[in-house]
């Protein structure tokens, strides 16, 4: 499970970091950095639970990418792990539209991503641990859902749990269906386990 978690905290970090690039002259930004790194490898699990709970009210707006939630206040006032003290209004007046679609897609895979760790119980988790670091040494040849999902599920049935397996069968004809939002959910989260396993290895 450290490695999944692991995953969404890269994450995190690699959109403070660009933050900090886009926005350099602004210090509440790497504020919010130091800050994370200061919990990152502490307290991982504490830190995706806590921007969790601040973006649970913003979650649909964000996945609309909703200007007003950025024009009114709303994200900087809440979404406080990134955006504490910021004034991000001001801001997005400022940049252009390619960097803005940026933030809006780091936004998005966070809650994506997080949600999917926050969704599944520890020994899924691990499952999919298993099979990432499978993927990542070239043990599976096709990284399709349809695939991941019945290496999954051959996992969970070696663990004892034929009923997890099943549906874990049933979830893959769902996961590898391009048009879903478990599908989209699926990519973003696997995305980000190659990143971090590719970035061990290195």
């Amino acid at each position: 499970m450290a490695a999944t978690i692991g995953a969404w905290t890269g994450l995190l970090g690699q959109f403070l970091d660009e933050l900090c690039e886009t926005f350099d002259d602004v210090p509440q930004i790497h504020a919010a950095r130091t800050a994370f790194n200061g919990t990152r490898l502490a307290q991982p699990r504490a830190l995706l639970d806590s921007y969790m709970q601040q973006m649970k009210p913003l979650a649909s707006r964000v996945a609309r990418k909703d200007e007003s939630l950025v024009t009114d206040g709303t994200l900087a006032s809440e979404l406080k792990t990134v955006f504490e003290g910021v004034k991000l209004a001001q801001l997005w007046s400022e940049i252009d539209e390619n960097t803005r679609d940026a933030i809006w897609r780091y936004l998005q895979s966070l809650n994506d991503l997080g949600t999917t760790i926050t969704m599944l119980p520890p020994e899924l988790l691990e499952s999919v641990e298993v099979v990432a670091k499978a993927t990542a040494s070239g043990g599976m040849q096709s990284l399709d859902p349809a695939t991941i999902g019945a290496a999954l599920a051959k996992d969970m049935a070696g663990r004892g749990d034929p009923e997890m397996a099943k549906g874990l069968e049933e979830a893959a004809k769902i996961l590898a269906d391009p048009n879903s939002r478990e599908g989209a959910q699926a990519r973003a989260m696997q995305a980000a386990l190659m990143s971090t396993l590719q970035n061990q290895t290195q």
